[in-house]
């Protein structure tokens, strides 16, 4: 199957030959425009063997890669192996770490370190009537600054957080679990959108609910530290200044989503 990303036009090839592997990488991926195909071609840089060997056992060849893994482990390693190749910038397009959710016609982003509740957050938002799902993890910013969809599906790390069980994949990946699920409102993912209100997000329950707009220097600064690294560093300082001066950007602190996510929804509007 190839798997292809409109946005950058980035594209890659899983071969596999097992059902139920394909169809659960089906379901991942269902937010990308996947191509199936029983040609094989040549192991090349973009393309990523999983082969079924007994016992729920697979082995994942890819590069210099060559490991026996269970289902959980290959599903892992191909997932973040084909974004990683997705995601990359290219014909002047940048990427953001966090998510992005556009409520009541308006497109709110959320970026914030790892384990910040970026994911769980978006993840709960998308629950919420008037929300739709843009992207997590993978905010791409085009040329003229619209967010271009990723429609991935949301990771989160605990299981408490998730709801509805009928519709998760589990991955493994770095000997930490991952539980992956697509929303079910999402937006057109060949449209663009432009970025209306930033949330820093930080997730402190020893801390009250705060939202804090923020001064035009610091929206920058906390901008730009979000961006994807790349060697087009000047370019991406400029970037993230036309974003500080063109959105609302403010820093958020929430506790618990699940008491704090109508707070939110507020200042989303």
């Amino acid at each position: 199957m190839k798997i292809r990303y409109f946005g950058n036009g980035q594209e890659c090839c899983v071969y596999c030959e097992d059902e139920a592997f394909l169809i659960k990488l089906h379901q991942l991926f269902e937010g990308f425009e996947v191509i199936d195909s029983n040609d094989n071609g040549c192991l090349v840089y973009s393309q990523i063997h999983v082969i079924y060997i007994k016992e729920g056992k697979y082995c994942v060849i890819h590069e210099e890669v060559k490991e026996v893994w269970n289902i959980e482990q290959a599903l892992g390693y191909v997932v973040k192996t084909v974004l990683g190749l997705l995601g990359k910038e290219i014909n002047k397009k940048y990427f953001l770490h966090g998510g992005c959710v556009q409520y009541r016609g308006k497109n709110n982003c959320f970026l914030g370190k790892t384990k910040s509740g970026k994911s769980t957050l978006t993840y709960f938002l998308c629950h919420e009537p008037y929300c739709q799902y843009i992207t997590d993890d993978l905010i791409c910013i085009d040329e003229s600054l619209n967010c271009v969809p990723f429609l991935k599906p949301i990771f989160i790390r605990d299981s408490k957080y998730i709801e509805d069980c009928n519709n998760i994949t589990v991955i493994q990946y770095q000997d930490e679990y991952r539980y992956c699920t697509m929303p079910e409102h999402k937006i057109a993912k060949n449209e663009l959108y432009k970025i209306e209100n930033i949330f820093i997000v930080e997730r402190n329950p020893m801390k009250e609910f705060t939202v804090e707009r923020l001064s035009v220097s610091a929206a920058f600064i906390n901008i730009w530290q979000n961006m994807y690294k790349s060697e087009f560093i000047y370019d991406k300082r400029n970037i993230a200044l036309i974003i500080a001066k063109s959105t609302n950007v403010f820093k958020l602190n929430y506790r618990d989503v699940t008491c704090d996510l109508k707070m939110i929804l507020g200042y989303m509007k």
